[in-house]
C-alpha cells in the first residue's frame, strides 16, 4: 500500500496494521524488560530451543577445567532446575524460568515456555552464601526483579535439599531441582 492510496484504504485494514504495530512493540518491550505480574503466552509448543536442549542434556558433564585458585560452586548446584511461579517480591512472574548448572559453573536461566534466552554465564568463587557470576552479554535478558546490568555481579544463595534460592537486590527466585 503506498501513501497516495491510504485515504482510499478500508478503515479495517488500517486498524489491523496499527494493532500489528502495537503488538510488535509490546512483545519487544516485554522481551527486553521482562514481565511483571502478567503472563504472556507465546503459543509455542512449550519446549526449549535446540541449543538449550543440547546444553541441558550435558548438565552433568565433568569438565574439570576450573582453576584450582578459584573456589568452585557447591556440588548441589549441578543439574536442572524449575522456578516457582513468583519471585519473593510476590510481583514478578518467574514460573516460566528454568535453569541448568554444569559442574564447571556454567549456567543458563531461560524461558522454558517460549524458549527465549534469559541470562547465562559462569558461576565461581563460592563463599557459602554467594557466588560471583560472569554473564554472557550476547543474549542478556535478565529477570525483571533482579535489575542486573553488569557483565559481572554477585548472586546470593540459600540451598536446602532440592530447593535453591538465588537472590539479587533482596529479591529471590526459588528453584526446585528437576527429577531425572
Amino acid at each position: 500500500m503506498n501513501i497516495k492510496n491510504i485515504r482510499k484504504a478500508n478503515p479495517g485494514i488500517i486498524i489491523g496494521y496499527l494493532i500489528t504495530i502495537i503488538m510488535i512493540f509490546t512483545m519487544t518491550a516485554c522481551g527486553k524488560y521482562g514481565q511483571k505480574s502478567t503472563d504472556i503466552t507465546s503459543g509455542s509448543s512449550g519446549t526449549e530451543p535446540a541449543a538449550v536442549k543440547t546444553e541441558n542434556a550435558s548438565a552433568k558433564d565433568t569438565d574439570t577445567s576450573e582453576s584450582n585458585s578459584t573456589k568452585s560452586i557447591p556440588e548441589e548446584f549441578v543439574g536442572s532446575w524449575s522456578c516457582e511461579d513468583y519471585a519473593s517480591d510476590k510481583e514478578t512472574n518467574t514460573g516460566f524460568y528454568a535453569m541448568y548448572i554444569k559442574k564447571n559453573g556454567k549456567f543458563s536461566i531461560y524461558d522454558q515456555e517460549a524458549g527465549n534466552p534469559g541470562i547465562s554465564g559462569k558461576m565461581k568463587n563460592d563463599t557459602g552464601s554467594s557466588v560471583d557470576c560472569e554473564f554472557d552479554m550476547g543474549d542478556f535478558d535478565v529477570p525483571y526483579c533482579w535489575e542486573l546490568d553488569s557483565p559481572n555481579d554477585t548472586l546470593m544463595y540459600e540451598i536446602e535439599g532440592d530447593t535453591l534460592k538465588l537472590g539479587h537486590n533482596d529479591v529471590w527466585m526459588i528453584f526446585h531441582k528437576d527429577k531425572d
